[in-house]
């Protein structure tokens, strides 16, 4: 018995008869996927029919955009021809001819429909109270009064959709939760957070688990087990304001080379597979960070207490112990399980103002245990930096944002600044997770490993053509595209107007 889907495939345009295809169950997938398609009392392929199963990615008042589930290609959708379909949502789309090189599509039908919750404002629109959703620009949403919380205009509420019309004018809402003023930051980061379930309250037993592991004294067996380090010169730097303080490093010179460490917080003593903790963990999946504000993964307790490698305390850690050779080479590497006492909780800041010359008696005072380390460590990062360079690594230099908020306002966003330290520290982490990977590749462990494919050649020629138009050489990028040949590029527009735009391309 041939499959639904060869026979499909063969029939080209023609399509078959439903009688024809006796892989009943296979063919009941392909229509609810929408690789097949019922018209005219035939089946056909729908990929020969010209069309394509793609995810909604963004909705405007007059125009949206479609990508292909499996695939690179996006479709520019108008308005008119969208269904009512919101982001998201996975849909059969008929592919069009386009202006231009650029292909349009319309969709004819929503195979699967995405979590229809947003986060909207209250505003009043020809006398009615309507909802202009956050995630998708242009057109107020009617509200299900009879379903919905009590509003008033300017409020940030969450919503979901109660009823799809065949427009998205013809949507209605239902507003689940009214959170306050729209122009407080406070408000509108509760109501975002609440789409994904996010909060920093921990059910009870997590909590009391993460208290009695807390209190749990660092000493006796496990100690004996452990490397203890507490002698060595370790530190941490981070930002300001940072609470939970996961990792420190260690650096040393002896003769021609150096001996770095990187230490981790060894949150698995205080977090047991299968535990209350450990549960509650992975259903939250990361830490969330917003604004000026951390939902943890874990309570304070363990997150900023006693997982936090805080200055002159006692911590069990993970440490990486790495040799470095003059050419920045890794020539030996071992993973101990240790104890650890930090010396001081550097701030970035702090520390690039130190390798500016700023020694200012506050600051030395500060940093006294670790200030002849200090120079060690700029120079094994220069040296490292060097040698990342050499070996063709693009150099993608890019701004994020820091949000400015006071008294529950947004007052500013600005760009945030890296100097020296930032960039010193993203290179030690790095040389650590290089010992990691090649410790589970040469043990053939199970492993997770962060791989850069290589760039489709729709998005390489998108470049290039975007490239030429700013009168950048795109000789490079002939051929196959390596890593040294976009190097070639950014250090082209390196000093130039053209450099943050290069770098985002």
């Amino acid at each position: 018995m041939k499959s639904a889907k060869t026979l499909l495939k063969k029939a080209g345009k023609a399509g078959l008869r439903e009688s024809e295809i006796t892989d009943k169950v296979g063919l009941e997938e392909l229509l609810g996927s929408g690789q097949a398609v019922r018209q005219n009392g035939k089946i056909f392929w729908s990929r020969n029919l010209g069309m394509t199963v793609c995810d909604i990615v963004s909705v405007h008042r007059t125009f949206g955009f479609a990508k292909e589930t499996e695939g690179e290609q996006e479709y520019f959708v108008p308005g008119r021809y969208f269904l009512g379909a919101m982001t998201g949502d996975r849909v059969l789309l008929a592919v069009r001819p386009g202006r231009g090189d650029s292909p349009e599509g319309q969709v004819v039908k929503i195979l699967t429909e995405a979590n229809s919750r947003f986060t909207g404002l209250i505003v009043l629109e020809q006398g009615e109270l309507m909802v202009q959703p956050d995630s998708f620009a242009g057109f107020p949403m009617r509200i299900d009064r009879r379903q919905s919380a009590p509003v008033r205009v300017g409020q940030k509420v969450v919503c979901e959709i109660a009823h799809r019309g065949e427009r998205h004018s013809a949507h209605l809402v239902r507003v689940i939760e009214a959170f306050g003023d729209a122009q407080s930051a406070v408000v509108c980061a509760k109501a975002v957070l609440s789409i994904y379930e996010a909060t920093a309250d921990f059910p009870p037993a997590v909590s009391t688990a993460a208290d009695e592991a807390a209190a749990r004294k660092i000493g006796g067996e496990e100690l004996t087990r452990r490397t203890d380090l507490r002698d060595w010169q370790i530190f941490t730097i981070d930002g300001a304001d940072t609470k939970d303080i996961d990792d420190a490093i260690s650096v040393q010179k002896e003769g021609d080379c150096y001996r770095l460490g990187v230490h981790i917080a060894d949150v698995s003593y205080y977090v047991r597979e299968g535990s209350a903790l450990d549960r509650e963990a992975f259903r939250r999946g990361t830490s969330v960070y917003y604004a000026d504000q951390v939902i943890p993964m874990l309570p304070k307790a363990l997150s900023n207490g006693i997982c936090s490698l805080n200055p002159k305390e006692d911590r069990l850690a993970f440490s990486c112990l790495m040799t470095v050779d003059k050419q920045g080479n890794i020539t030996d590497y071992r993973f101990v399980k240790s104890v650890i006492r930090s010396r001081v909780k550097g701030v970035y800041d702090e520390i690039n103002r130190l390798f500016d010359g700023d020694s200012s008696a506050e600051l030395v005072d500060k940093y006294a245990e670790v200030l002849p380390e200090l120079p060690v460590m700029r120079e094994l990062f220069e040296l490292l930096y060097q040698a990342r360079i050499a070996r063709g690594t693009p150099e993608l230099e890019t701004v994020e944002s820091k949000i400015v908020v006071k008294e529950n306002r947004v007052v500013e966003i600005k760009p945030r600044t890296r100097g020296v330290s930032e960039e010193m520290i993203e290179e030690f982490m790095l040389l650590a997770n290089r010992c990691a990977a090649h410790f589970g590749r040469t043990h053939e462990i199970p492993f997770v490993y962060r791989v850069h494919e290589d760039p489709p050649k729709e998005k390489i020629n998108a470049l290039r053509e975007t490239l030429a138009l700013l009168g950048i050489s795109t000789e490079p990028l002939r051929g196959d595209v390596t890593a040294d040949n976009l190097s070639s590029v950014l250090e082209e527009a390196r000093d130039t107007p053209l450099k943050a735009l290069v770098n985002r391309l």
